[in-house]
C-alpha cells in the first residue's frame, strides 16, 4: 500500500510540475489565448480517444481476440497519421520539407514571426502526451518488461523539449524532430492491431515496415539532424547558453532511448523468425 501511495504520489508531483512549466511557458508567449487551446486540447483530446475506442470496440467484440487492444491501435494509428500530416503541412509551408534543407532549422525564430499554424501543432504536442499520461486509454495489456515507465520517461522527455522548442525559438527543429519520431508510430500501431486482429501475415508485414521506417527516421536520420544542430554550436551565441545546453543533452538522451528500442525490435524479429 505504501508503495501504491509513493506511486501515485510521485506521479502526481511529476504532472504539476509539467503543467507548471507549461503554463509558464505558454503565458510567456500570448498568454490567456494558448492556455485556454491547451486546456480545449486536454479536454477533447482524452474525450475523442476513449469515446472512439469504445465505439469500435463494440464494432470489434465478437468477431476477434482482443477487440480493445486492436481498437485503441487503430485510433493511434489514425491520430499519428493526422500528426505526422499536419507535421508535412508545418514543413511545407515552411519550405524546407522537400528540399531538406537544414539550415533554416539550425537557427531561433523570433515569436512574432512564427505563423499560427506552427503554434497550433506545439499545443497539440503538448496536450497529447499530458493527456495520454493523466488519462491513457486502456488496452488491456500487462507491464511485464516495464513498456509503461519508458512510455512515461518518453513523454516527459517530449514535453520538456517540446517547451524548450518554443522558449529557443528552435520551432521548425522541433517539428522535424516529431515528424522523423510520428512516421513509424503509424506502423507500429497498424502491425499491432493487425496482430490483435489475429491478422499474423499482415501484421509481420506492417511490423517489418515499421522496423525498417524506425531504424531509418529515428536511428540514422534523426541523430544526423542532432549532429548537423550540434555542429552550429548554438549555446556559443544564445542568450541563456545553459538552457540550451540542458535543451541539446535532452535531444541526445533520445538517442539512448530510441537504440533501446531498436535491441528490442530486433529481438522481436528475431524470435519471429526462430518461430518460422
Amino acid at each position: 500500500m505504501d508503495t501504491l501511495q509513493a506511486k501515485f504520489e510521485t506521479e502526481t508531483w511529476i504532472l504539476l510540475s509539467l503543467m507548471v512549466m507549461i503554463l509558464e511557458e505558454l503565458l510567456s508567449h500570448e498568454g490567456c489565448l494558448r492556455v485556454v487551446q491547451l486546456l480545449l486540447v486536454l479536454v477533447c483530446l482524452p474525450f475523442c480517444l476513449h469515446l472512439y475506442t469504445d465505439v469500435l470496440e463494440m464494432k470489434l467484440s465478437g468477431r476477434f481476440v482482443n477487440p480493445r487492444s486492436a481498437s485503441a491501435d487503430i485510433i493511434k494509428a489514425v491520430y499519428f497519421t493526422g500528426v505526422a500530416a499536419f507535421a508535412a503541412f508545418v514543413g511545407y509551408s515552411e519550405g524546407w520539407l522537400l528540399t531538406f534543407d537544414l539550415d533554416p532549422l539550425m537557427h531561433p525564430v523570433q515569436e512574432v514571426e512564427v505563423p499560427d499554424h506552427t503554434v497550433r501543432f506545439f499545443i497539440l504536442q503538448l496536450g497529447f502526451y499530458l493527456q495520454d499520461m493523466m488519462f491513457p486509454v486502456p488496452t488491456g495489456g500487462t507491464d511485464k518488461d516495464g513498456s509503461n515507465l519508458q512510455y512515461r520517461i518518453h513523454h516527459i522527455l517530449a514535453i520538456v523539449l517540446t517547451c524548450a522548442c518554443m522558449h529557443t525559438g528552435f520551432w521548425n527543429l522541433g517539428v522535424l524532430v516529431v515528424l522523423l519520431h510520428d512516421v513509424s508510430n503509424v506502423l507500429l500501431y497498424i502491425s499491432k492491431a493487425r496482430y490483435s486482429l489475429t491478422n499474423r501475415k499482415g501484421g509481420r508485414l506492417a511490423f517489418l515496415a515499421f522496423a525498417a521506417v524506425f531504424f531509418v527516421s529515428r536511428l540514422v536520420l534523426f541523430p544526423y539532424v542532432l549532429f548537423v544542430f550540434l555542429k552550429t554550436e548554438p549555446w556559443l551565441w544564445m542568450e541563456n547558453p545553459s538552457f540550451v545546453v540542458g535543451y541539446c543533452a535532452f535531444l541526445v538522451g533520445l538517442v539512448p532511448l530510441h537504440a533501446l528500442w531498436g535491441v528490442k525490435i530486433i529481438r522481436v524479429l528475431t524470435s519471429s523468425k526462430q518461430k518460422q
